[in-house]
């Protein structure tokens, strides 16, 4: 449970992140409330001309630091979302093939067409990053005898497909 303390330094962090973001509009405030006023006419229009750059600046620096803020946390989690996403699929390639390894292993022998679909998992494997573990099952794999299309019977066809 935290301790109290740590509650208070939580909430300086924020009043202070809070006063760094509206110091310019403070020192704004100060020169129009408290600064002595020109009395020369040419002199005001300058100071008016000066004030209104001081708002639009500070308002828009603020306004895109906030903005590139968020645009850099969304980054951030379509990034850990698209990792995720690929570790992933990585882990259901790896399981597939494993499977057909364990069921072709047993028959010993292979139809062209899981032949076929254990190359391409395995080159997807690879392109997502996949480790050479794999590529002992898949060399044990092609090292089997092919089978004829015609000569598999329905059932290593459901197996496979």
């Amino acid at each position: 449970m935290p301790s109290a303390s740590c509650k208070f330094n939580s909430n300086v962090g924020d009043f202070s992140r809070r006063v760094g973001v509206a110091a310019p509009y403070i020192f704004i405030l100060y020169r129009v409330l408290l600064m002595p006023k020109n009395q020369n006419k040419g002199g005001d229009k300058m100071e008016k001309i000066e004030l209104f750059f001081m708002i639009v600046t500070s308002v828009l620096t603020s306004i895109i630091l906030a903005a590139g803020g968020y645009c850099i946390a969304k980054v951030k989690s379509f990034s850990k979302k698209q990792n995720a996403i690929e570790k992933g699929v990585q882990a259901l390639l790896r399981d597939r093939i494993i499977q057909m390894f364990n069921y072709y292993i047993v028959k010993n022998h292979m139809p062209i067409y899981a032949r076929e679909n254990v190359d391409g998992l395995n080159k997807e494997y690879h392109a997502l990053g996949g480790n050479g573990v794999i590529n002992g099952l898949v060399k044990r794999l092609m090292g089997l005898p092919v089978d004829n299309p015609e000569d598999v019977d329905k059932e290593d066809r459901s197996v496979v497909d």
